[in-house]
Protein backbone atom coordinates (compact mmCIF):
# COMPACT_ATOMS: atom_id res chain seq x y z
CA UNK A 1 0.00 0.00 0.00
CA UNK A 2 2.78 2.45 0.84
CA UNK A 3 4.56 1.63 -2.70
CA UNK A 4 1.00 2.79 -4.33
CA UNK A 5 0.57 6.05 -2.45
CA UNK A 6 4.43 6.63 -3.30
CA UNK A 7 3.38 6.02 -7.12
CA UNK A 8 0.15 7.89 -7.04
CA UNK A 9 1.18 11.36 -5.62
CA UNK A 10 3.57 11.66 -9.00
CA UNK A 11 0.25 11.01 -11.11
CA UNK A 12 -1.64 13.69 -8.80
CA UNK A 13 1.33 16.06 -9.30
CA UNK A 14 1.82 16.38 -13.17
CA UNK A 15 -1.56 16.74 -13.33
CA UNK A 16 -1.81 19.87 -11.62
CA UNK A 17 1.22 21.21 -11.71
CA UNK A 18 2.63 19.89 -15.06
CA UNK A 19 5.88 19.68 -17.02
CA UNK A 20 7.86 22.31 -15.72
CA UNK A 21 5.91 22.13 -12.57
CA UNK A 22 6.61 18.71 -11.57
CA UNK A 23 10.90 19.18 -12.70
CA UNK A 24 11.49 22.39 -11.30
CA UNK A 25 8.37 23.40 -8.93
CA UNK A 26 5.80 25.64 -9.71
CA UNK A 27 7.79 28.55 -9.22
CA UNK A 28 9.94 27.76 -12.42
CA UNK A 29 10.14 28.22 -15.60
CA UNK A 30 10.89 26.34 -19.26
CA UNK A 31 13.92 28.66 -19.96
CA UNK A 32 15.07 27.20 -16.54
CA UNK A 33 14.64 23.89 -17.32
CA UNK A 34 16.26 23.74 -20.86
CA UNK A 35 19.32 25.53 -19.43
CA UNK A 36 19.60 22.86 -16.49
CA UNK A 37 19.43 20.30 -18.80
CA UNK A 38 21.90 21.57 -20.98
CA UNK A 39 24.42 22.05 -18.01
CA UNK A 40 23.26 18.34 -17.17
CA UNK A 41 24.23 16.73 -20.67
CA UNK A 42 27.72 18.23 -20.78
CA UNK A 43 28.61 16.89 -17.42
CA UNK A 44 26.95 13.56 -18.08
CA UNK A 45 28.62 13.57 -21.95
CA UNK A 46 32.10 13.82 -20.50
CA UNK A 47 32.06 12.29 -17.22
CA UNK A 48 29.57 8.82 -17.43
CA UNK A 49 28.75 8.07 -21.55
CA UNK A 50 32.56 7.38 -22.08
CA UNK A 51 31.71 4.13 -20.40
CA UNK A 52 29.38 2.89 -23.07
CA UNK A 53 29.82 1.86 -26.53
CA UNK A 54 28.06 4.61 -28.91
CA UNK A 55 24.59 3.16 -30.17
CA UNK A 56 24.21 1.23 -26.53
CA UNK A 57 21.16 0.92 -24.81
CA UNK A 58 20.15 3.03 -22.02
CA UNK A 59 17.46 2.62 -19.33
CA UNK A 60 16.26 6.03 -18.42
CA UNK A 61 14.94 5.44 -14.51
CA UNK A 62 12.53 8.55 -13.77
CA UNK A 63 12.36 9.69 -17.44
CA UNK A 64 10.18 12.97 -16.54
CA UNK A 65 7.05 14.40 -18.21
CA UNK A 66 9.60 16.13 -21.07
CA UNK A 67 11.55 13.23 -21.64
CA UNK A 68 14.35 15.50 -21.47
CA UNK A 69 17.64 13.35 -20.74
CA UNK A 70 16.11 10.23 -22.60
CA UNK A 71 15.81 12.71 -25.98
CA UNK A 72 19.25 13.95 -25.15
CA UNK A 73 20.89 11.00 -25.46
CA UNK A 74 18.93 9.22 -28.57
CA UNK A 75 19.90 12.54 -30.50
CA UNK A 76 23.61 11.33 -29.55
CA UNK A 77 23.01 7.79 -31.19
CA UNK A 78 21.72 5.53 -28.11
CA UNK A 79 18.55 3.48 -28.03
CA UNK A 80 16.59 4.51 -25.21
CA UNK A 81 14.10 2.86 -22.77
CA UNK A 82 12.11 5.28 -20.53
CA UNK A 83 10.47 4.52 -17.26
CA UNK A 84 8.05 6.41 -14.93
CA UNK A 85 5.41 5.72 -12.39
CA UNK A 86 2.97 8.12 -13.56
CA UNK A 87 0.91 7.20 -16.71
CA UNK A 88 0.35 11.27 -17.61
CA UNK A 89 3.75 11.34 -17.40
CA UNK A 90 4.39 8.61 -19.79
CA UNK A 91 1.71 10.00 -21.69
CA UNK A 92 3.29 13.91 -21.78
CA UNK A 93 6.89 12.05 -22.31
CA UNK A 94 6.16 10.00 -25.92
CA UNK A 95 4.24 13.73 -26.87
CA UNK A 96 7.48 15.65 -26.70
CA UNK A 97 9.85 12.07 -27.90
CA UNK A 98 7.45 12.55 -30.95
CA UNK A 99 8.24 16.45 -31.08
CA UNK A 100 11.97 15.67 -31.09
CA UNK A 101 11.57 13.16 -34.09
CA UNK A 102 13.45 10.92 -31.68
CA UNK A 103 12.15 7.15 -31.50
CA UNK A 104 11.86 5.80 -27.64
CA UNK A 105 10.52 3.19 -26.20
CA UNK A 106 8.24 4.54 -22.93
CA UNK A 107 6.99 1.71 -19.66
CA UNK A 108 5.01 2.72 -17.54
CA UNK A 109 6.14 0.93 -14.10
CA UNK A 110 7.73 1.46 -10.63
CA UNK A 111 10.86 1.79 -9.99
CA UNK A 112 11.01 -1.16 -7.32
CA UNK A 113 9.63 -3.71 -10.31
CA UNK A 114 11.24 -3.24 -13.66
CA UNK A 115 9.91 -6.58 -14.71
CA UNK A 116 7.77 -5.43 -17.33
CA UNK A 117 10.63 -4.17 -19.46
CA UNK A 118 12.66 -7.08 -20.98
CA UNK A 119 16.39 -7.20 -21.60
CA UNK A 120 19.08 -5.92 -20.33
CA UNK A 121 20.63 -2.73 -20.42
CA UNK A 122 24.00 -1.25 -21.12
CA UNK A 123 23.52 2.06 -18.94
CA UNK A 124 20.85 2.77 -16.25
CA UNK A 125 19.95 6.97 -15.89
CA UNK A 126 18.63 7.94 -12.81
CA UNK A 127 18.62 11.39 -12.13
CA UNK A 128 16.71 13.86 -9.71
CA UNK A 129 14.89 10.73 -8.41
CA UNK A 130 16.13 8.04 -6.36
CA UNK A 131 15.88 10.83 -3.89
CA UNK A 132 11.91 10.71 -3.90
CA UNK A 133 12.03 6.84 -3.48
CA UNK A 134 11.22 5.50 0.49
CA UNK A 135 14.52 4.82 2.01
CA UNK A 136 12.86 1.48 2.66
CA UNK A 137 12.96 0.46 -0.53
CA UNK A 138 15.99 1.85 -1.55
CA UNK A 139 17.29 -1.21 -1.65
CA UNK A 140 14.81 -3.29 -3.42
CA UNK A 141 15.22 -0.29 -5.97
CA UNK A 142 19.16 -0.71 -6.51
CA UNK A 143 18.46 -4.99 -6.80
CA UNK A 144 16.17 -3.77 -9.45
CA UNK A 145 18.58 -1.89 -10.99
CA UNK A 146 21.17 -4.38 -11.43
CA UNK A 147 18.97 -7.07 -12.83
CA UNK A 148 18.57 -4.49 -15.80
CA UNK A 149 22.27 -4.05 -16.30
CA UNK A 150 24.26 -6.58 -18.25
CA UNK A 151 27.33 -7.48 -16.14
CA UNK A 152 29.61 -4.68 -16.37
CA UNK A 153 27.15 -2.11 -17.24
CA UNK A 154 27.05 0.73 -15.68
CA UNK A 155 24.97 2.88 -13.63
CA UNK A 156 24.23 6.98 -13.14
CA UNK A 157 22.55 7.55 -10.48
CA UNK A 158 22.03 10.75 -8.29
CA UNK A 159 21.56 10.24 -4.83
CA UNK A 160 20.97 12.89 -2.32
CA UNK A 161 23.92 13.52 0.21
CA UNK A 162 23.21 13.18 3.74
CA UNK A 163 25.49 15.99 4.91
CA UNK A 164 25.35 19.23 7.47
CA UNK A 165 23.31 22.25 6.06
CA UNK A 166 24.63 25.95 5.79
CA UNK A 167 22.37 28.50 7.41
CA UNK A 168 21.46 30.01 4.41
CA UNK A 169 19.83 26.78 3.50
CA UNK A 170 18.21 25.83 6.62
CA UNK A 171 16.79 29.46 6.70
CA UNK A 172 15.51 28.78 2.67
CA UNK A 173 14.32 25.59 3.89
CA UNK A 174 12.13 27.30 7.11
CA UNK A 175 10.81 29.77 4.59
CA UNK A 176 9.66 27.17 2.23
CA UNK A 177 7.52 25.17 4.50
CA UNK A 178 6.16 28.25 5.88
CA UNK A 179 5.38 29.71 2.80
CA UNK A 180 3.83 26.26 1.72
CA UNK A 181 1.56 26.35 4.69
CA UNK A 182 -0.22 29.15 3.44
CA UNK A 183 -0.50 28.19 -0.35
CA UNK A 184 -2.18 24.91 0.57
CA UNK A 185 -4.89 26.79 1.94
CA UNK A 186 -5.72 28.03 -2.02
CA UNK A 187 -3.69 25.62 -4.26
CA UNK A 188 -3.46 21.76 -3.96
CA UNK A 189 -0.03 20.98 -2.98
CA UNK A 190 1.74 17.64 -2.98
CA UNK A 191 4.11 16.49 -0.49
CA UNK A 192 6.69 13.71 -1.92
CA UNK A 193 9.50 11.47 -0.52
CA UNK A 194 13.04 13.23 0.17
CA UNK A 195 15.37 10.27 1.10
CA UNK A 196 19.03 11.44 1.91
CA UNK A 197 22.05 8.97 2.56
CA UNK A 198 25.61 9.10 4.35
CA UNK A 199 28.14 8.60 2.10
CA UNK A 200 29.60 5.58 4.27
CA UNK A 201 25.33 4.10 3.40
CA UNK A 202 25.46 4.94 -0.08
CA UNK A 203 28.61 3.14 -0.31
CA UNK A 204 27.10 -0.23 1.38
CA UNK A 205 23.93 -0.21 -0.31
CA UNK A 206 25.94 -0.11 -3.97
CA UNK A 207 27.99 -2.87 -2.40
CA UNK A 208 25.66 -5.02 -0.99
CA UNK A 209 23.53 -4.99 -4.55
CA UNK A 210 26.17 -5.94 -6.51
CA UNK A 211 27.97 -2.52 -7.40
CA UNK A 212 31.07 -0.99 -7.86
CA UNK A 213 31.44 2.95 -7.16
CA UNK A 214 33.97 4.16 -10.31
CA UNK A 215 33.68 7.80 -9.32
CA UNK A 216 31.62 10.45 -7.68
CA UNK A 217 30.99 13.68 -7.73
CA UNK A 218 28.51 15.81 -6.25
CA UNK A 219 26.14 13.18 -5.23
CA UNK A 220 26.52 11.71 -9.02
CA UNK A 221 27.68 8.48 -8.96
CA UNK A 222 28.89 6.23 -11.48
CA UNK A 223 28.52 2.82 -10.80
CA UNK A 224 30.00 -0.55 -12.24
CA UNK A 225 27.91 -3.93 -12.40
CA UNK A 226 30.36 -6.31 -10.83
CA UNK A 227 27.71 -9.26 -9.96
CA UNK A 228 24.71 -10.57 -10.18
CA UNK A 229 22.52 -10.50 -7.06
Amino acid sequence: MKTKRWGNVWEEKVKHQGEVGIIHGTNSNMGRVLKQLEKDMEFISSWALPSIPLGGNILDCGTGPMARYAVGFSKLGYKVTGVDVSPTTIKLARGWAQKAGQKIDFVNANLVDLSKISGKFDFLFCIETFGHIPSYLSLKTLEQFNKKLKMGGHGFIQFWVDKEKPFMRLLYEFLYFSALKIKKMFTPVFHVNVSSYTSEEIEDMCKSTGFEILKNERGYYLLKKIRNI
